[in-house]
C-alpha cells in the first residue's frame, strides 16, 4: 500500500468522523429551525394583532397617501395647465387628478379608522387608570391596622422562650466581682450557642 492508499484511508476516516455525525443530526437541526420559525411567526402574528400596531399602520397609511395626494394633485394641475389643445394630455391630467382624489379618500378613511382605534386605546387606558385610582383611594382611606406578618421560620423561633445565657448585671453598680473562672464559664456557654 503506497502513499495514495494511506491518504485515502485518512480521508475516509475524516469523512466518517466529520460528515456522518452531521448527517445523522441533520433531522434535529431541521426540526430546531422549523420550531424557531414557527415561534417567530406566532410572535409576529401576536404583535400584529395588537391595537397599537394597527394604529401605527393606519397612521403610516394616512401619511403615505396624504403625500401621494399632494404629488398627484401637483402633477394633475401641472399637466392640465400645460395641456393646451392636446386631448391626450387632458386625459392624462384628468386621470392623475382622479388618482389624487382617490388617494385623498384613502388617507381620510385611514385617518377615520385611526381615530376610532386611538379612541379605543385611550378609553381602555383611562378605564385602567380610573380603576387604579379608585383602588388607591380605597387603600389610602382604609385606617385599619393590619399586623405585619412574620415569615414562618421566624415565627416558630420567636415562639419558644429564649434561654438565659448569663446573668445580666448593671455595670455601674456591680454586686460582686466575678472570677476569671466564672467569666470563662459564661464565655464557654455563649460559644456553645
Amino acid at each position: 500500500m503506497g502513499m495514495g492508499g494511506v491518504l485515502l484511508v485518512i480521508a475516509a476516516v475524516v469523512w466518517l468522523m466529520v460528515f456522518v455525525p452531521g448527517w445523522s443530526k441533520r433531522g434535529e437541526i431541521v426540526d430546531a429551525v422549523r420550531n424557531a420559525n414557527q415561534q417567530l411567526k406566532a410572535e409576529r402574528e401576536l404583535e400584529q394583532s395588537s391595537p397599537q400596531y394597527r394604529l401605527n399602520r393606519l397612521v403610516a397609511t394616512q401619511r403615505i397617501f396624504s403625500i401621494l395626494f399632494l404629488f398627484l394633485l401637483i402633477a394633475g394641475v401641472t399637466t392640465g395647465l400645460l395641456a393646451g389643445g392636446n386631448s391626450g394630455t387632458w386625459i392624462l391630467s384628468i386621470t392623475v387628478s382622479g388618482l389624487s382624489v382617490l388617494s385623498l379618500l384613502v388617507a381620510r378613511a385611514a385617518a377615520k379608522q385611526a381615530g376610532q382605534v386611538a379612541h379605543k386605546i385611550y378609553s381602555a387606558r383611562q378605564q385602567v387608570r380610573s380603576s387604579a385610582s379608585r383602588a388607591m383611594k380605597k387603600a389610602v382611606n382604609n385606617k385599619e391596622w393590619t399586623p405585619v406578618s412574620i415569615p414562618d421560620p421566624l415565627s416558630k423561633k420567636q415562639s419558644a422562650a429564649a434561654p438565659d445565657v448569663a446573668e445580666v448585671i448593671d455595670i455601674s453598680k456591680p454586686r460582686r466581682m466575678m472570677t476569671s473562672k466564672e467569666i470563662d464559664e459564661i464565655l464557654a456557654r455563649r460559644r456553645a450557642i
